[in-house]
């Protein structure tokens, strides 16, 4: 401990979860400029069991690469570019799979939150996993396991009630893609959850029991003039009527893929007046690769004018209609007319204008009612871990690759990808494993199976000592071994602190005794063994 690079400290300044002050106190992590933490050599550690924990969920037969180095991306694919020239290179033939490929890096984020540590880092360490199949079939199979190795994985190392959600995954073509949340009140992200049924989203993505509209017969569309109501506010301060009897529409432009080409299509999205648009939504309606909102000039283009804006009347030709399902069931809606100053009363979808796509677009409104029981969803605070997407055979521009069947067809490579938060899983670990003396960690979880202290400078004590340190790492123990010439108090407080499981003691008192101090850190279970027997009793509680 005196050569090791860290140093033990009493206190820590700011506002970090408890967990994470105590990875700081204890030497694993330090505080660096803006707010990130810098790893020490206890932290690197922590981090390579995690990791290894993780890859253990992995098919025995995967592989580590090596990519280019990459800024955070802002493209919709999370696919790394190096990543499928590769595989287009590389996978020929059926007999190459199923393969599973895996690397590691760290990510810079554009953005951190310093007071949420390493569940909100500037620079993460992100392990990232890409499973190849022929069929999908296999690569559905493929996509489940994992999600349930890594939460029976996420179980054993002591969190919770890891919580599987669906996701947008950042893979457009994947069947499906979900996350892994954990709850945490200290949590920098934000879930809406059910408190009754249990159900959790991501706020973009909540599904939620719809209002039902009034059941009217559809009235005559009648155009009348709104000078300056060019928002859903001035709208229905204007006609005197409640949000909820108006249609918005907001224009997007998608990267579609159509036909096999990439291709920009300007989107017409319609809401209900008192809803907003969720663009994780529309994404999924519409299988969009990006999604942005569209400039005045690309409104026009259409013969749509913004402000009064509306499908009645559009061309069908390069435009994309998509409408929530809540507007495709309500009658008589007020919308726009497609001309200044002009809305059309009495707007109905299928007779009016007719919608591409129906589907779930609206964003869940605070304390919209749960979909499955009726209980209004509430916000909760949680960490994102995991992300999976998949199974998809293409991504912008072709087939992700393609390979030579067993017929002698060519057939297209199916593919899984996985993204694992390593260094939000130390920071939500250190949240699960501390009590209020410090860190508290498990057997096969911690960075040090053992501590061992020493007391006393005579030449008895430290001769013993070494014999001590010396057998259990010839017996493949991991030791962090106390020899700094401190007080017991400091040596003591700085052992629970770094929160190894067991705390093996060679003192005057117990040495008088016939044996050396065994203490287990997670229960405080003290006895006297005899020197000895100290590496087969460290062994014994480690395995």
């Amino acid at each position: 401990m005196s050569r090791l690079f860290a140093t033990t400290r009493r206190d820590v300044t700011g506002h970090l979860p408890p967990g994470q002050r105590l990875l700081v106190r204890a030497g694993y992590v330090c505080p660096a400029q803006g707010g990130a933490l810098v790893e020490l050599p206890a932290g690197v550690r922590l981090r390579e069991i995690i990791t290894r924990r993780v890859l253990r969920t992995l098919p025995e037969d995967a592989q580590m690469i090596g990519l280019p180095t990459e800024r955070e991306r802002t493209e919709r694919s999370t696919l790394p570019p190096a990543l499928m020239h590769v595989i287009k290179q590389h996978v020929r033939t059926y007999r190459q799979l199923p393969q599973t490929l895996y690397r590691t890096f760290h990510l810079a984020a554009q953005q951190g939150n310093a007071q949420a540590g390493l569940l909100a880092p500037h620079t993460s360490f992100i392990l990232e996993v890409y499973h190849l199949e022929a069929h999908d079939a296999d690569a559905e199979l493929r996509y489940q396991a994992q999600v349930e190795g890594f939460t029976k994985a996420l179980t054993e190392m002591g969190i919770r009630a890891p919580l599987v959600i669906p996701d947008d995954g950042g893979v457009p073509e994947a069947r499906r893609a979900h996350s892994v949340a954990v709850l945490l009140p200290t949590g920098p992200d934000t879930l809406a959850r059910c408190p009754s049924c249990g159900q959790a989203f991501r706020p973009s993505l909540a599904p939620f029991r719809r209002p039902e509209p009034p059941q009217e017969h559809m009235q005559p569309l009648t155009k009348v003039e709104t000078p300056g109501a060019n928002t859903i506010r001035g709208l229905t301060a204007f006609l005197e009527i409640p949000a909820s009897r108006t249609a918005k529409v907001v224009f997007y432009m998608a990267r579609l893929l159509r036909n096999g080409a990439e291709e920009e299509a300007l989107v017409v999205a319609l809401v209900r007046g008192d809803m907003g648009v969720s663009e994780a939504k529309l994404r999924q309606a519409v299988h969009a690769w990006a999604l942005r909102p569209a400039e005045a000039e690309e409104i026009r283009a259409v013969g749509a004018v913004p402000g009064f804006a509306s499908p009645v009347g559009l061309p069908r030709e390069g435009i994309l209609v998509v409408v929530d399902e809540l507007v495709a069931r309500s009658p008589n809606l007020v919308a726009g007319a497609n001309e200044p100053d002009t809305h059309y009363l009495n707007v109905n979808a299928g007779r009016d204008y007719t919608p591409d796509v129906v589907a779930d677009i609206a964003l869940a409104p605070s304390g919209a009612p749960c979909v499955t029981c009726g209980t209004p969803l509430e916000r909760a605070s949680a960490v994102l871990v995991g992300q999976f997407a998949g199974p998809a055979g293409r991504e912008p521009g072709g087939p992700v690759a393609t390979f030579a069947a067993d017929d002698g067809s060519r057939r297209p490579v199916w593919l899984n990808f996985f993204r694992f938060d390593i260094s939000r899983l130390m920071g939500l670990l250190a949240e699960a494993h501390h009590d209020e003396h410090g860190l508290c960690w498990p057997p096969g979880l911690a960075p040090y199976d053992v501590h061992l202290v020493r007391l006393g400078k005579e030449a008895e004590f430290v001769d013993l000592a070494e014999r001590l340190y010396a057998a259990l790492r010839e017996a493949h123990l991991s030791v962090l071994y106390d020899d700094r010439d401190a007080g017991a108090g400091v040596k003591f407080t700085d052992a629970d602190l770094v929160g190894a499981p067991l705390q093996v003691t060679v003192a005057p008192r117990a040495l008088r005794q016939g044996g050396v101090e065994f203490k287990v850190r997670a229960t405080g279970e003290r006895r006297l063994i005899a020197p000895e027997d100290v590496v087969e009793a460290v062994r014994a509680h480690v395995a």
